[in-house]
């Protein structure tokens, strides 16, 4: 009998059987064959032949055919498994135990941002006549953003930059298409207060992720590793990354450091954590750093 193993493995390797350590599941004849196709490709041979007995021909023949479907079945079973979306995986594994901590502080987020909101009121019709005053265009800045569970909504600032020649590229270090008042409203925060109608209508939060546009997720995701990650929260006004003391842009480069920050607030998140970030924000707000 000539049997073509080479044959077989590329056949196995196009699946990418060889990845999961397959040959280690059938014992005896498989393995013995792994072994023997292995030590002939390293002779630099292609073929070997031996003579059997007609009986022991059919054995021989059934297990090697039962051995490769076996092989084929556990190769499907792999492809469906690495199939499976690690979102849903961490979503359903990682962070059903807080529930309670959920709860809680979207109870606390939508309490606190009716009082700022209510406190803060007053104060809009001097920021719109300040806004109006330097640039033409719109006072409120609207932005298509990506929340919790990849659910779109629409972020709410006052507006920092000029509608004129903006190419509406992502904003960067010393923009120079942020009007002298919106630098201080970015400085300050204060361009922020509208998205606490976001937070009542639980679009956002207080402390969690910068949200994104969806051109943008789309962009990082296919550049970083496990970027969507990040939606397994909801995005908020301020954040771990929010307050590490440099600024992130939306390059690869500092994508990869900001998701390491995100990750770490998602994985270490609990009340204290939040009230950490919290004061870390009023001390960047006063200090006038980040951004």
């Amino acid at each position: 009998m000539l049997v073509s193993l080479y044959t077989v493995r590329v056949v196995l390797n196009t699946l990418g059987v060889q990845d999961y350590g397959i040959y280690n599941v059938t014992a005896g004849v498989v393995t013995m064959f792994g072994f023997l196709s292995g030590a002939i490709a390293a002779a630099g041979q292609r073929y070997f032949s031996f003579e059997l007995g007609r009986k022991d021909y059919e054995q021989l023949k059934k297990v090697f055919s039962l051995s490769l479907i076996i092989y084929l079945l556990i190769a499907v079973t792999v492809l469906l498994f690495d199939s499976i979306n690690e979102f849903e995986f961490l979503k359903n594994i990682n962070l059903r135990s807080r529930k309670i901590y959920f709860l809680f502080k979207q109870t606390v987020d939508v309490i606190l941002a009716l009082m700022l909101f209510t406190i803060s009121l007053p104060f809009w019709s001097l920021i719109i006549l300040l806004i109006k005053i330097e640039s033409y265009g719109p006072v409120f800045s609207k932005q298509k953003c990506i929340g919790y569970l990849e659910q779109p909504f629409t972020s709410i600032k006052f507006r920092t930059m000029r509608i004129s020649d903006n190419t509406q590229e992502p904003t960067i270090n010393d923009d120079s298409r942020v009007t002298k008042f919106g630098k201080f409203l970015h400085r300050t925060r204060i361009n922020e207060i509208p998205q606490f109608l976001n937070i009542i209508k639980s679009d956002m939060s207080f402390i969690g992720p910068r949200p994104e546009q969806p051109e943008l997720i789309l962009k990082l995701e296919a550049e970083v590793p496990f970027y969507r990650l990040r939606l397994l929260v909801k995005p908020g006004i301020s954040g771990w990354d929010q307050v590490s003391g440099e600024y992130h842009s939306p390059s690869k480069e500092d994508t990869y450091k900001k998701l390491q920050y995100d990750l770490y607030y998602i994985k270490n998140m609990s009340f204290f954590l939040d009230v950490s970030i919290f004061f870390k924000t009023l001390v960047t707000v006063i200090k006038r750093k980040g951004v």
